[in-house]
């Protein structure tokens, strides 16, 4: 798993491999980005390939996408990653954000 998270690392993103106390695997993927970087979703492929059993959830949201104002789920589960709309943290604003009015805040 380590050797899956390191080729897939980037100056932007924190991809770390952790073992809990029972012996399970557990990868946290976390970085404050505003596009869609592939690296993130290539290495949610990647474990999903070499670790079938594996599941997680994975949400990006892209400011130069048609739907910039929602996020994207992707879904890792018995193998595959699928993409669904998020119903969580969308729409953005007002779900997360403010309208952004301008200014020097």
């Amino acid at each position: 798993m380590k050797q899956i998270v390191a080729k897939h690392r980037d100056d932007c993103s924190i991809f770390e491999a952790s073992v809990t106390s029972i012996d399970m695997v557990v990868v946290l993927a976390h970085g404050l980005r505003n596009h869609r970087r592939a690296e993130s979703i290539q290495l949610f492929s990647s474990i999903g390939q070499a670790f079938p059993q594996a599941y997680g959830l994975l949400h990006v949201q892209d400011d130069e996408a048609a739907d910039f104002n929602a996020f994207r789920v992707f879904r890792l589960a018995r193998g595959a990653v699928q993409e669904f709309p998020d119903p969580f943290f969308s729409p953005r604003n007002p779900v997360i954000d403010d309208e952004y009015a301008g200014g020097d805040d």
